[in-house]
């Protein structure tokens, strides 16, 4: 594909007379060891070399942009050292009097992204961009018809915390709609059918044990799996199963108006979709902001309702609806939003404080729509089981062989207990306002709140503070793997009823040994007075008596297996800046952060176990920049674990060259971190050693 547009640019461009071109050059350098996974025990030598170049280049009005990447090997992601792969990016476009035409690599945002939002980002190696055609049409300056189609191979990451993706998909998007702006309002119509498919290893990929299932799509499609695995029984189901196509058609409506009251805006998306292996279902997504100025006071609200749980995302990226913290610290503890089962709210208020100091508050919030409790009860339902039962074997000979037969079939019928799943009651808003993390229910709702408030301004002409509070609590893990408890009503019941009808096949045992005695009846000790009895204990082995007071039921323990994980930090990030009379400046930047993360679990005894893990982290950085020409920067960060303290720091030295770039130069050591892009995260490896970027444009 890369090869049939770089030759339709060349026709295009071989008869331009004078076209111009502007490029941008960036290198990334490194060499030393790579941390995983916060691993600092255990480092191995790497050394990345990174180069982008992009050409941008226009002649009348045709643009041309392509973006060259040589990466042997990158931070993230593969080694692109082919020429297909070199090739990263690329496309061409032409703005006509009334419409508009684009060819390449589509990168679209419509609205707030509910129905489509592709876009690239380098630093946590993430592209959705389709492979296709682009087209406008204006009739008016207040009307216009957009289309699109493309195709991709596309990448992603089950965990942020892998360096390559592992789940793979061929897609294929067809996009229509109209854009609208007139008096009563703005906003867009837009109809979408995507076609994808994923492999077998890919659907094995996704496929979780029982241990690991968090989220709704994660138990509906392996649980599905599990009754498939054992329908093939014995067969590999992987091999068998090939891949799965699956079909989405979303139709999105997005509407805003500026007012005197404020300016909304309000975008729908309702979908027909297929599941995973699956049948097909339909779902929706909302999204709602309004912001507003009182005086000198701005306000804000966000509002999302995404309730597509077995949708995987792909070719859109709906709003967050949560703080985009730019503290290193508190910045690490971004939340992992679930765009197909989430309710979320974020307000802030910034304003004037006095004279140039501003204060800005924010608080987000989100929580599950529902949630279930999966119970497990034994003997419910016995009563009727043990109804069903009846006698038909040879009178006198097999009784007890029955009765022994459901008492054991009536025991295992306790000991394979029924499913009951039962719906929690939801929190209301103001329990997730205070946050109320003791509460098993809550829990289960995998809340999440974050309060943010900063103070900031000038208090001279020459010094710039800042100084802020973030707080940070969220349920990353709430699951019931097991709770099985007894039907203790239904349990009793049925054994009245097995009780009840071994009192009958009992009499009519003894009834039938006394009108058919043995032989010989009339002179054995005890069978002349009581022919029925003796004939019982002759085959049953004991009296009657003994034999219906000895009848019981097993006892069965209740129990419950259940994991909770709860993440809590507050961070302090502070900044200082001072200007000089020369021109120069220095900047200090502090920030310090306090985390808890908590996991308890309860084992077959209903013991609970709680595990407490304690983090203390100070970050700083300090730089002097001379007359905007150097900026030499020290880093320095400490945190305590539980278990050891471990520290990094390094050297910084960046040149602003004017027309011959930038370039910077570091030494040292760095923590690895989350990366977020929309919602869309990766995890920067740690680092030890030596960095060299240089950015020019030309």
């Amino acid at each position: 594909m890369n090869k049939v547009i770089i030759f339709l640019i060349f026709i295009t461009f071989s008869n331009s007379e004078s076209p111009s071109f502007d490029f941008s050059y960036e290198l990334k350098y490194g060499d030393g060891e790579k941390y995983l996974n916060n691993n600092y025990d255990e480092g191995y030598e790497f050394e990345f070399f990174e180069n982008f170049l992009n050409i941008n280049s226009n002649y009348r009005d045709y643009h041309l942009f392509l973006e060259l990447e040589f990466s042997d090997p990158p931070i993230l992601g593969y080694s692109k050292t082919d020429f297909d792969d070199i090739v990263s990016r690329m496309y061409l476009d032409k703005q006509f009097q009334d419409s508009y035409f684009k060819i390449g690599n589509i990168d679209a945002l419509y609205g707030a992204g509910l129905g489509l939002y592709t876009f690239p980002d380098q630093n946590i190696d993430f592209d959705n961009s389709l492979i296709g055609l682009e087209y406008k049409y204006s009739f008016t300056d207040h009307f216009e018809v957009f289309g699109i189609y493309g195709v991709s191979d596309f990448e992603q990451r089950s965990n942020p915390a892998i360096t390559l993706p592992d789940r793979f998909s061929e897609n294929s998007v067809a996009v229509m709609g109209v854009n609208y702006d007139c008096q009563i309002g703005y906003g867009h119509l837009l109809f979408k059918n995507q076609d994808t498919y994923f492999d077998s290893a890919t659907l094995n990929q996704i496929y979780l044990s029982q241990g690991d299932r968090i989220t709704l799509f994660d138990f509906d499609y392996s649980e599905r799996v599990d009754e498939l695995i054992q329908n093939y029984d014995g067969i590999n189901f992987w091999q068998h199963i090939g891949g799965d196509s699956l079909n989405t058609k979303s139709f999105v409506f997005g509407y805003g108006i500026y007012s005197n009251f404020g300016d909304f805006y309000l975008e729908l998306e309702k979908s027909n979709y297929d599941k995973l292996l699956g049948d097909r279902v339909n779902g929706d997504r909302k999204y709602f902001s309004y912001g507003t100025n009182l005086g000198n006071v701005g306000l804000s609200y966000e509002y999302k309702d995404y309730d597509m749980p077995y949708d995987i995302l792909t070719f859109t990226a709906p709003p967050t609806v949560a703080i985009e913290s730019t503290s290193i610290l508190a910045g690490r503890n971004t939340h992992s939003v679930n765009y197909g089962d989430e309710v979320g709210h974020q307000f802030e208020i910034i304003g004037d404080l006095w004279a140039d100091i501003d204060f800005l508050a924010n608080i987000s919030l989100s929580h599950r729509h529902s949630a279930k409790q999966k119970k497990y009860r034994r003997g419910t339902g016995l009563a009727d089981y043990v109804n069903e039962s009846t006698f038909t074997g040879v009178a006198g000979s097999e009784e007890d062989d029955y009765l022994n037969s459901l008492l054991q079939s009536s025991q295992d019928y306790i000991s394979s207990p029924s499913l009951i799943i039962e719906k929690i009651e939801s929190p209301d808003f103001f329990d997730y306002i205070l946050f109320d993390y003791e509460s098993d229910d809550f829990k289960a709702f995998y809340p999440y709140r974050q309060v943010y408030a900063e103070v900031s301004g000038y208090l001279n002409s020459d010094l710039y503070i800042k100084v802020g509070y973030d707080l940070y609590n969220e349920i990353i893990k709430s699951k019931d793997n097991l709770v099985y408890l007894n039907d203790d009503e239904a349990i009793s019941q049925g054994f009245s009823t097995f009780y009840d009808h071994a009192e009958s096949i009992v009499a009519e045992a003894l009834e039938y040994h006394t009108s058919n005695p043995i032989q010989f009846c009339n002179i054995l000790p005890g069978c002349a007075e009581n022919p029925g009895e003796y004939g019982f204990e002759q085959q049953f082995g004991m009296s009657s008596e003994n034999y219906l007071a000895d009848l019981s039921f097993s006892n069965y323990d209740e129990y419950f297996l259940r994991n909770f994980e709860y993440h809590e930090a507050w961070t302090v990030p502070t900044q200082l800046t001072y200007e000089l009379v020369t021109g120069s400046s220095i900047n200090f930047y502090v920030e310090y952060q306090s985390k808890k993360i908590t996991k308890t679990s309860y084992n077959f005894q209903n013991v609970e176990s709680t595990e407490e893990e304690n983090y203390k982290d100070v970050y700083f950085s300090g730089s002097y920049n001379h007359n905007g020409f150097w900026t030499l920067t020290l880093f320095y960060e400490q945190e305590e674990q539980p278990i050891k303290t471990l520290d990094w720091s390094g050297i910084d030295i960046s040149f602003d060259m004017a027309d011959n770039g930038q370039l910077s130069l570091f030494s040292g050591s760095q923590k690895g971190g989350r990366v977020c892009a929309n919602g869309i995260c990766a995890d920067q490896p740690g680092f030890d050693g030596v960095k060299v970027t240089y950015r020019t444009f030309f």
